[in-house]
């Protein structure tokens, strides 16, 4: 397909993500048909990379991989998805 030939620009600032120093929640497929599981890990393992929090195990952006859904959580359970987020963000929420 004429798409897959296309040149795409960055997707993002890998530079500004490794600078990112808010707290980050995110549903991670891991039978994503869109995007890659590995590489929805390594783009998270880059965010805020610059600013390590040691109580994050290293790792900055708190993920909540599931199969639950395939790329389709925000339209499917957008409410209970958004919810579970927002408490991994604030803390409230044990990691998994």
């Amino acid at each position: 397909h004429e798409l897959a030939k296309r040149e795409w620009p960055a997707l993002y600032d890998v530079d500004c993500l490794k600078t990112c120093k808010v707290p980050v929640a995110a549903a991670t497929y891991v039978e994503d048909m869109f995007v890659q599981f590995d590489l929805a890990r390594e783009t998270a393992r880059i965010i805020g990379s610059e600013h390590r929090d040691a109580t994050l195990g290293g790792e900055h952006v708190r993920q909540l991989m599931t199969s639950a859904y395939n790329h389709s959580g925000l339209r499917e359970d957008g409410a209970v998805l958004f919810k579970e987020l927002l408490a991994m963000a604030r803390d409230e929420h044990p990691v998994r």
